[in-house]
């Protein structure tokens, strides 16, 4: 999974869809925890947080750690604002999405109208948990030493075998009272472990309109591919 794919997935779980009662019969104890969840975030229109991606890669001997600002309001605008080690923005929008590198003066860009149910689909933007289970194996986990202390701990494994390919499982800590997520980690088949930290989240506080707007300088290099989408939806 690619950093830009990473982030998008965790932005969309932090802000997730309004729940409907699963069909099939669950433990009682998860199903508390996903309509906690379900109900926490279905008032969600505008969310803003301070978020930490630390990256350990296989291929790696020190692990990554980024920092920044998202911002998302409904229903399909999102803004990553990358601060430290270097500036990045990320823009996804229902038309376009954007990748900016300021300190490189570049910027990768591709029109995702025509492709947008994929990649709500891959996202899981849209659906609720009974479609959520069509994909994962949903159970409860036990939070270890160095979690997000007194939080909910959702395991999400894949069900298919071309996502279990490349994705291990999802882990994602959720606030016992808000239902708010508070970190989110991706643990991969090749050994790459990417975690999300969420901080200072303020949800419904506005969120204006230009934030959703990069403004390019005219001598603003454009790439030749999209290097987000390495390894495909």
């Amino acid at each position: 999974m690619t950093g830009l794919m990473a982030c998008l997935l965790a932005s969309l779980l932090i802000a997730a869809p309004e729940d409907k009662a699963p069909s099939i019969p669950m433990d009682p104890a998860l199903e508390q925890v996903l309509e906690r969840f379900a109900s926490a975030q279905a008032s969600i229109e505008t969310l803003q947080a301070d978020f930490e991606e630390r990256k350990n890669l296989a291929l790696l001997k020190d692990e990554v750690v980024l920092t920044g600002t998202l911002y998302h309001s409904r229903p399909l605008n999102f803004f990553w604002n990358y601060e430290t080690p270097s500036r990045k923005q990320i823009l996804l929008t229902s038309d376009l999405l954007v990748a900016y590198y300021p300190d490189l003066n570049k910027v990768e860009e591709v029109n995702v109208r025509r492709w947008n149910r994929r990649i709500r689909r891959y996202l899981q933007l849209g659906v609720n948990t009974e479609e959520l289970r069509k994909d994962y194996d949903i159970s409860l986990g036990t939070p270890g030493e160095g979690d997000p202390e007194g939080t909910d701990l959702l395991v999400l494994t894949p069900q298919k075998k071309r996502k279990r390919s490349r994705l291990q499982e999802i882990r994602i800590w959720l606030h016992p009272e808000t239902g708010h997520t508070e970190r989110i980690t991706y643990l991969e088949k090749n050994g790459d472990v990417t975690t999300f930290s969420f901080s200072n989240i303020q949800v419904n506080a506005g969120i204006p309109e230009t934030v959703y707007h990069i403004d390019l300088p005219e001598d603003v290099s454009m790439g030749d591919s999209f290097s987000g989408f390495a390894g495909g939806l």
